[in-house]
Parts: C-alpha cells; sequence; structure tokens
C-alpha cells in the first residue's frame, strides 16, 4: 500500500479563534481565490523561514568572525545594508499584496 501525500487537503477549518489574522485574510474571498491564497501565503512563511534560518547561520558566523562592530570593513557594511534593503522590499511586498485587505 503507497502511503505517499497526493497533496490534497480536505476538511481543512481555519478557526477564527485560533487564527484570526488568517481567517479575517480568506474569509472574504471565492473558494478557488482562498486556495490560490492560502498556498500563496504558505510560501512566503516557508520563504520567509528559509531564509531566517540561512541568515541566522550567516549571523552566526560573521559574529564569530568579526568581534566588535568597530572592526567592521566597508564591503562588510554594503552587505549588511543590502540584507535590510532586501528584508524591507519582502515586508514590503507582502503587505502590498494585503493592502486591501486589511
Amino acid at each position: 500500500m503507497d502511503k505517499s501525500w497526493d497533496g490534497k487537503f480536505s476538511n481543512l477549518k481555519i478557526s477564527k479563534l485560533a487564527f484570526p489574522e488568517l481567517y479575517q485574510e480568506l474569509k472574504d474571498l471565492q473558494h478557488k481565490d482562498r486556495g490560490d491564497r492560502l498556498r500563496f501565503l504558505a510560501m512566503l512563511g516557508l520563504y520567509s523561514l528559509h531564509n531566517l534560518s540561512h541568515n541566522k547561520k550567516r549571523s552566526a558566523s560573521f559574529e564569530c568572525e568579526q568581534p566588535s562592530a568597530e572592526g567592521i570593513p566597508s564591503s562588510t557594511e554594503g552587505k549588511v545594508d543590502k540584507l535590510q534593503i532586501k528584508k524591507s522590499e519582502l515586508k514590503d511586498r507582502l503587505l502590498s499584496s494585503m493592502g486591501d485587505k486589511i
């Protein structure tokens, strides 16, 4: 008997009490749009988790190499600035995608 998952969910319920933000995000959408939005939000969450763990690893190795902020070379400062810009861009995209829902 093959026990691999077929990718389908049945009887999935988003509780208004347990997940109020998610419930609010999905409540006014039609069935297909609701599924699409849930998939999109899940992908954003996975992307964020992946980048968060990746950035923590990079941050930990960076802290080991650079014990104090005073010794940071200017090339490293540029990388830190780019990371902050990318974080800000991701946050802006997420908020703009939810803009008319809030």
